[in-house]
This record gives structure tokens, sequence and C-alpha cells, in this order.
């Protein structure tokens, strides 16, 4: 999995959700999902333009904001809250 197919791999809630993300959130969150170590997702980030500096803190905020706001809007099976977004 990677940040060019990740759509094949989830279900169109959680993709609904992901999509609602800042796309500095999804992309760090999605690396990490595919197995990136974190040196891996701050040159990827940084490569892209998404980071100014080389700043692993940087990306663990990312990653934890993204995780907050996905369990803010999907149940724990995957489906979307009844709010939704």
């Amino acid at each position: 999995m990677g940040l060019d197919n990740f759509r094949e791999h989830y279900n169109d809630e959680i993709l609904e959700a992901l999509d609602a993300l800042p796309e500095i959130h999804r992309e760090a969150l999605l690396l990490q999902q595919a197995g990136y170590r974190m040196d891996e997702i701050v040159e990827i980030s940084y490569q892209n333009g998404n980071l100014k500096t080389k700043n692993s803190e940087t990306i663990k905020s990312r990653i934890f904001l993204a995780k907050k706001n996905m369990r803010d809007v999907l149940t724990v099976d995957g489906r979307l809250k009844k709010e939704g977004l």
C-alpha cells in the first residue's frame, strides 16, 4: 500500500474520513499505515514539499491529529458515526 493505491484497501466510509483530513495529515497517516519508518515519512514529506524542515516531531503530531480525527468520526468497525463528518 502507498499513497497511489490506498483507495483499494479501505471501505467507502473510511475513504470519506480520510478525504476529510488535511492533506499533510493524510499523507503522514497513510505512509505510517503502509509501514514506512518515521525517518522515511519525514524524508518523503520533505521531498513532497509538505515539510519545511526534517523534523520528526512535526510528523508525529500530524499522525496523532490524523488518528484523533479518524477516531472522532469512525466507529471501531470502520463505519461513519451517525453525526458523520
